[in-house]
């Protein structure tokens, strides 16, 4: 990972000089599928087993007189370790919840608040909040709980893909945060985990063919440093290793681990690939409808009853509670697959229904289009189309062009998966 503060690297801020505080604020960056979420977990984890400490280098002499009281407790927390950790999905928050009202209603639901914002006041920088996904926050929905003042004294961790970083910025003090950027995977941690992972299933030698394929392809140099991505190459390679084109691309990563999913409900009911495509379109059209929105949690009558449940037994979708009313939501195992089947949903139309994909083409703006670079990756490689690709990059050239967003960063996106 690299990490910078107002442009200065991690190093430089968190191994600090006499009289300086130690970062205890950070906001974590990485694309889809780079181990955001994973590292959060990780972190719990570690907590739950004694083994979480916030190690730092320390200033020469910390007795000095000129080293501030509160660097002083910081770091003797970061020493210590934490006595409370509360990580927060950040997609679950409620309308008008704070910190401590959504912390007693995703982890503690028989704590009374009270308890609970005394318990962080009292605690100060031996309590750890994790927000996950600032990306992910319902778009109707104000974020009291990460303007608690109550997080003032606490370690606090917030995680969200790159494009939501500046939206952040604004409405927050920036200069609290350290910025931490999650490039996933290193190329030898790539390798190790690929070895770790075939050799619980005593098949070292698919191990090593899956890792001299990587080697040779810069492609899958590029999409085995994402753990998410990494985790299908070595599902497929265990059914597909003779399918050089499954491994090709995102979209085809993608598209074969839906394959994998649904092999056993396709075997157990007797249905054809084309039953299976025609899951994923119908399944589609209310995903791209809340995408448009920056909604992940999706009320379960925008479905077709009948496909909403082949989904939940396919693995693809799971119930939980929403985030506006008390009601049973629909979410997907990952936001990447609700990227994915929206995008077959968008090729579809592509395909059968012109007009109509123009129409959802014109429903990405400029305060979305960041939000929706996925689909449109995501549709340019289903697609596999000069045509389509055209329409989908003159549709951004002129969003980006009116508006001021992150034209390098869509640009890029979208031409990163485009399969050459």
């Amino acid at each position: 990972m690299v990490c910078t503060k107002n442009g200065k690297k991690a190093k430089d801020q968190v191994q600090a000089e006499q009289g300086e505080e130690f970062v205890h604020h950070i906001l974590l960056q990485g694309p889809a599928g780079s181990g955001k979420t994973t590292l959060v977990h990780r972190i719990a984890y570690m907590w739950a087993n004694r083994k979480l400490s916030f190690q730092c280098s320390k200033p020469n002499n910390p007795d000095s007189p000129s080293m501030s009281r509160s660097s002083k407790e910081i770091l003797s927390a970061r020493q210590n370790g934490f006595d409370l950790v509360f990580v927060l999905e950040l997609r679950k928050l409620k309308s008008g919840q704070c910190l401590e009202q959504a912390i007693q209603t995703q982890l503690l639901p028989d704590v009374p608040i009270e308890s609970i914002a005394k318990a962080i006041t009292s605690l100060g920088s031996k309590c750890l909040i994790v927000f996950d996904g600032f990306d992910e926050i319902h778009k109707d929905l104000h974020d009291h709980a990460l303007e608690s003042p109550l997080i003032a004294s606490c370690f606090v961790v917030v995680t969200t893909r790159p494009h939501m970083v500046d939206e952040f910025c604004q409405t927050r003090d920036k200069s609290g945060y350290a910025h931490v950027r999650i490039s996933g995977f290193s190329p030898e941690k790539s390798k190790i985990y690929i070895g770790k992972f075939f050799h619980r299933k005593g098949e070292l030698q698919r191990a090593t063919t899956l890792i001299e394929k990587i080697d040779a392809t810069p492609t899958l140099q590029t999409l085995s440093c994402y753990p998410i991505l990494l985790v299908m190459m070595c599902l497929l390679w265990e059914v597909l290793e003779s399918n050089d084109t499954a491994f090709q691309t995102m979209t085809g990563l993608y598209e074969n681990v839906v394959i994998y999913l649904n092999k056993p409900f396709q075997k157990k009911h007797r249905m054809s690939s084309q039953n299976i495509e025609h899951m994923l379109v119908k399944l589609g059209e209310p995903a791209l409808e809340a995408l448009i929105e920056n909604k992940l949690q999706i009320r379960s009558d925008r479905f077709d009853e009948t496909i909403l449940q082949q989904s939940f037994e396919v693995g693809l979708t799971i119930e939980e509670e929403g985030a506006l009313l008390d009601e049973t939501y629909v979410t997907f195992i990952h936001k990447t697959f609700q990227e994915f089947c929206a995008a077959k949903h968008l090729a579809y139309l592509y395909v059968n229904a012109h007009d109509a994909f123009m129409a959802q083409l014109d429903l990405i703006r400029g305060w979305n289009v960041n939000d929706m670079a996925y689909v449109l990756q995501f549709c340019c490689g289903l697609c596999a189309d000069a045509t389509c690709t055209k329409e989908i990059m003159q549709h951004v050239v002129n969003v980006v062009t009116n508006v001021h967003v992150k034209k390098s960063y869509i640009y890029m996106a979208i031409a990163s998966f485009v399969p050459l």
